[in-house]
């Protein structure tokens, strides 16, 4: 099972048959659920954004082999201006849900956007605290409401003012009796 996230348009979820083989998987892009077939060898791309429904909104995806032959899963994001490539982002989908999570390197300012993504798949509110590291600073911290089979984005920098236009970690823990899946993006 792998889970993915993202808070970008054009974003793209793939899973990767790389085994002998057909996988079955199950793909459950929050709200909608698919099925299909994976021959061996294979891969292919789902363009989020062209789903109907799903082109601008925030999204999760859960992913999960239904006959247990492997598959590996990434997100890749990408942001245009005028038509032309301006970011990307690529993220491997997490195997497993965790009450902790930690991001060691992040910044923001002016070059920088950090989104910290919650992801709560479990059938219960999940209790999130973060503590946001700074180089030069005590740390700031944040509880986070995750409501069940929901997710949450964040602009890091909007969450306090010392988090503005400067370099940051984050230490997560699920305060709930249930784990989450969190990425992060720049």
């Amino acid at each position: 099972k792998m889970f993915s996230s993202t808070t970008i348009a054009s974003s793209t979820t793939t899973p990767i048959n790389s085994s002998r083989p057909s996988s079955d998987i199950w793909l459950n892009v929050r709200p909608r659920k698919n099925i299909a077939a994976m021959a061996p060898n294979t891969r292919f791309t789902l363009p989020v954004d062209a789903v109907p429904g799903l082109g601008a909104v925030d999204v999760s995806a859960e992913i999960e082999s239904t006959n247990n032959v492997p598959v590996i899963v990434e997100r890749a994001m990408y942001s245009s201006a005028a038509g032309t490539f301006a970011a990307g982002h690529d993220s491997a989908g997490v195997t497993a849900l965790s009450p902790t999570w930690f991001f060691a390197e992040g910044a923001t300012g002016a070059f920088f956007d950090y989104f910290l993504l919650l992801a709560n798949p479990n059938a219960t509110e999940a209790q999130v605290e973060a503590r946001y590291l700074l180089p030069n600073a005590p740390a700031v911290t944040r509880t986070y409401t995750v409501p069940a089979n929901s997710r949450r984005t964040f602009n890091v920098a909007f969450e306090d003012v010392a988090l503005r236009d400067t370099a940051v970690s984050v230490a997560l823990t699920s305060t709930s009796s249930c784990g989450i899946a969190s990425a992060r993006t720049s």
